[in-house]
């Protein structure tokens, strides 16, 4: 079984380079996207595996814009013009394997299965549906009218931010903005790990239907929409994996949520997570942190390395 981690990172080179020294069992491939914000050099000289590609075309990343989604879409093409792989694994720079590498072949050997949350259509009356109707304002415009004392005061950007949005959703209403026709937006949790077949019908998908992808670079969180949509509307849907809901598992992911179970945002996992992340069926952590995570990183190491 040949694997492709897909990696998406921007402020963590040495544990990008450990991980990869983790992952690397001489028939893995890695793709890497560093922020276009962000120093590429800590992350070369960090990653020394031969397996190892840097993307040449590096996008500037803003949490819950498209380029997060183009980026991984870049990531994606790159593996299969590379060749072949079984499945490909998409990763930050904010996680760890827990298990293994036989391991991890071990559990995505045991059936076809992709592993992908997907937690719920977004109809109208969804509490994400604003995520398809929002638009990012000119963040350049809102700093300048913030840093106006006189006019933070009358709340003048938070006005202007709610007219741009209001503007370009009767600009939707008049030039019928809308998905291709019988498709319905899903959400679900970014990280995921698909098959070979999977991702090539993204990819086909993607082409075909560029009204689709129009339609997604103008949405809030597209990453968390985006892939999930155009499976959960294919046959595919039919091919995911068992429990991928369930608890704390997102994807092939263990994600600690810091108001609940899917609520919040993930916290970072310290020394006190280890037990509970290497009784879990996931074979990455999310998220640890080189600072903060420092002995639960050590402790999976040992255990991965078994030496614990």
């Amino acid at each position: 079984m040949r694997i492709a981690y897909l990696i998406l990172a921007y402020h963590q080179p040495q544990l990008v380079g450990t991980m990869i020294e983790q992952l690397d069992d001489g028939d893995a491939r890695f793709f890497l996207h560093i922020d276009r914000k962000g120093d590429i050099a800590p992350f070369r000289k960090a990653v020394r595996s031969e397996r190892a590609i840097f993307m040449d075309e590096r996008l500037p990343i803003r949490w819950g814009g498209w380029n997060m989604v183009q980026a991984t879409l870049n990531l994606l093409r790159r593996a299969h013009q590379e060749g072949t792989c079984t499945y490909y694994q998409l990763l930050s720079d904010s996680c760890y394997p827990i298990k293994p590498n036989s391991e991890i072949a071990a559990k995505l050997d045991t059936g076809n299965f992709n592993y992908i949350t997907i937690n719920e259509q977004i109809g109208p009356t969804s509490r994400f549906h604003h995520r398809l109707v929002y638009r990012w304002p000119d963040p350049q415009l809102l700093k300048f009218l913030r840093q106006r004392r006189s006019l933070e005061r009358l709340s003048i950007a938070n006005h202007v931010d709610r007219f741009i949005i209001y503007a370009r959703c009767q600009q939707d209403r008049l030039t019928r903005r809308r998905l291709p026709p019988g498709v319905e937006p899903i959400k679900g949790w970014q990280w995921w790990c698909l098959t070979h077949e999977c991702t090539q019908y993204v990819l086909n998908y993607v082409d075909a239907n560029p009204e689709f992808v129009r339609y997604f670079r103008s949405t809030y969180i597209p990453d968390e929409s985006f892939f999930h949509t155009i499976i959960a509307n294919s046959e595919f849907v039919h091919t995911l994996s068992p429990g991928r809901a369930v608890g704390l598992i997102a994807g092939n992911h263990y994600v600690r949520w810091d108001a609940g179970n899917g609520i919040g945002k993930p916290r970072v996992l310290k020394e006190n997570d280890f037990h509970a992340l290497v009784a879990s069926d996931a074979c990455f952590a999310r998220k640890v942190s080189e600072t903060e995570s420092g002995t639960l990183i050590k402790l999976l190491q040992e255990r991965v390395n078994g030496r614990r």
